[in-house]
């Protein structure tokens, strides 16, 4: 999630709704904690109730599973 080039949050042109939304996930300690709070909350949900808690809650899908990817590759290499 750190080097997709889209926007995490996504708005439709209401950005105040999505605004509101991402201030569920602040956190004081900066941005980078916030991103690791969403993925921990998406991962949390059941496979099949991931993309609709993601829409719901205001964040793009694809960059969650995108961040999921990267995590797994990683895993994958202190593996070997």
């Amino acid at each position: 999630m750190i080097c997709t080039p889209n926007s995490t949050f996504f708005s439709h042109n209401k950005a105040a709704q999505a605004q509101r939304k991402s201030a569920g996930f602040s956190d004081l300690e900066g941005d980078q904690l916030v991103l690791l709070k969403m993925y921990e909350k998406w991962c949390a949900q059941s496979p099949n109730e991931r993309e609709n808690w993601a829409v719901s809650s205001g964040l793009q899908v694809s960059n969650l599973m995108d961040a999921d990817d990267i995590r797994q590759q990683l895993a994958d290499l202190m593996d070997e």
